[in-house]
């Protein structure tokens, strides 16, 4: 006959055995950060990771994308915010001098993002996507691969998200909440979901809202 004492006996061994499962994954992932911080990045002076940033740049032992030293290329005086997560599986992502992630931002490359760019809180860029079969079904094992690039001096607002393929012209602004995904010329307002121009803007207009960060967006 099952007795209580024994059903309690096998579920405290159990809750033992998930605990040290979750204990062994813990110090997994810190070993894969680690490795990460010390031998995939290249970074610049003067930047700044935070600790909690989660960095999926160490190459998978299968992975058809395979890069010679480094997958995740950081410029001077980047700042990477809390809980930024990049991922590097199909393709590197590179922040050039001056640009800024901020908090709960995801990068999956391949991106390229340009001088002095700044991305907001909760942006999504990605270089990647699971591909479509004729029958129009989501595939899970193929990976349809278009790198995102975006230029110098781009303010990207708040829970936007950049779809694969995008390219962004200098100057431009991508307001809050916006969703991107065809080409967007240089020093243009872009709003809306799909995102859509909303204005031309001059270079000293650009340049106030990426620099101040203003309601526009």
């Amino acid at each position: 006959m099952f007795s209580s004492d024994l059903f309690i006996e096998r579920l405290t061994k159990l809750r033992f055995f998930l605990l040290l499962r979750d204990i062994a994954k813990y110090f997994i992932y810190i070993s894969k950060q680690f490795r990460a911080r010390m031998f995939y990045i290249e970074r610049g002076h003067g930047t700044s990771i935070s600790l909690s940033a989660r960095l999926d740049i160490v190459p998978r032992l299968f992975a058809k994308f395979k890069n010679s030293v480094y997958t995740f290329t950081v410029g001077e005086g980047c700042f990477i915010e809390q809980r930024v997560a990049v991922n590097t599986w199909h393709g590197p992502v590179t922040l050039s001098k001056g640009c800024s992630l901020g908090i709960d931002t995801i990068c999956v490359g391949p991106i390229t993002i340009d001088e002095g760019t700044v991305i907001a809180q909760g942006v999504y860029i990605f270089g990647e996507n699971r591909s479509i079969d004729t029958e129009g079904v989501k595939t899970a094992d193929t990976v349809e691969v278009k790198p995102v690039t975006i230029g110098k001096g781009v303010w990207i607002g708040a829970g936007a998200r950049i779809m694969p393929g995008v390219i962004i012209g200098d100057g431009s602004v991508i307001a809050a909440g916006a969703v991107v995904t065809k080409e967007v010329p240089a020093y243009t307002l872009m709003a809306g979901v799909p995102a859509k121009v909303i204005k031309s803007l001059n270079s000293t207009e650009a340049n106030f809202i990426s620099t101040d960060r203003k309601s526009v967006v």
